[in-house]
């Protein structure tokens, strides 16, 4: 059995999970129909965590290799993901302009992007959210579930309920506050500070959720958390970094008036922030997305 999912992200970047195969660049935009349990030549097939993917002939497998534009936290936090379920992959690029042509809108009817197409299972989902929730479902389903809780389970729903709040809290507003304060023609002040506040208020949520002063039955101070379910960092966590180590974009202001200071406002959001950082698959996708955006810098100087 193969795998070949091809996952589209945006900001002028393909992603291209490669469990099976590498694919050819005419394949991008029109998804292999190669029927499951086809291997390809001079493959060979091991499992990890109920996964079968193929090396090649050398016994490696594809690490990252970035292009196109910076990826944007959308797709990124699809990228955390992968990393961490150990997923391979590559980035090549597509242009911006492509995300509204057949080809794109026959996987997303949206015409954004990330969508992601698995012929193993013939699904096609985007959404990243959605598409989080399908990978930890599929690829984080064994004995030793790394991202994910057992279905069903308190914290199961416990980390559903925290990718929603990212989904419809988090996202939108740092992403409404970016841009009225870094891309809008014109200058709002009123819009500015509707953002900025609401962004402030998402980062007060989470503070308070991991000192442990919300969630309390009666009020009081209960017991910091490390993570934001249970005692290890899950898909749930990984969901906020893209926005949150942006958040100085964000919020221009501390609550003293002074420059905003994520350390002295909002320490335990922080320390969580930071803690997830250091995590060896989390640096990785950080490093490959740098390398995205030098290579972008390099291709905007040579024009």
């Amino acid at each position: 059995m193969s795998v070949d999912i091809d996952l589209m992200l945006r900001y002028s970047t393909l992603f291209l999970v490669e469990i099976g195969y590498r694919p050819a660049f005419s394949r991008i935009l029109h998804p292999s129909r190669r029927p499951s349990g086809t291997a390809g030549r001079g493959s060979k097939s091991r499992k990890t965590q109920g996964l079968k993917y193929r090396r090649g002939k050398d016994g490696t497998t594809q690490t990252p290799r970035p292009a196109g534009k910076l990826i944007g936290p959308n797709p990124f936090k699809v990228a955390l993901i992968l990393g961490e379920l150990n997923l391979p992959y590559t980035i090549d690029p597509i242009e911006l302009a492509d995300v509204k042509t057949p080809a794109v809108i026959s996987l997303n009817p949206n015409g954004r992007l990330p969508a992601l197409t698995d012929p193993i299972t013939g699904l096609t989902i985007w959404e990243s959210g959605a598409i989080i929730e399908y990978l930890v479902a599929t690829y984080d389903n064994g004995p030793k579930r790394k991202l994910s809780f057992e279905p069903g389970s308190v914290d199961h729903w416990h980390a559903i309920q925290w990718l929603h709040f990212q989904m419809s809290g988090q996202g939108p507003y740092f992403g409404q506050s970016f841009w009225f304060q870094n891309h809008h023609p014109e200058i709002l002040p009123s819009a500015i500070t509707r953002y900025e506040n609401e962004a402030r208020r998402v980062c007060s949520v989470l503070d308070g959720w991991l000192g442990g002063r919300l969630g309390v039955s009666g009020g009081g101070i209960g017991k910091e958390r490390k993570y934001l379910v249970a005692e290890k960092c899950s898909f749930a966590d990984l969901a906020f970094i893209p926005w949150q180590e942006n958040v100085q974009k964000c919020i221009r202001y501390g609550a003293d008036g002074g420059a905003f200071d994520q350390e002295k406002e909002f320490p335990h959001m922080h320390a969580w922030l930071e803690r997830i950082k250091g995590r060896e698959a989390v640096k990785k996708a950080f490093v490959a997305r740098a390398e995205a955006k030098k290579g972008q810098t390099e291709r905007e100087v040579k024009k």
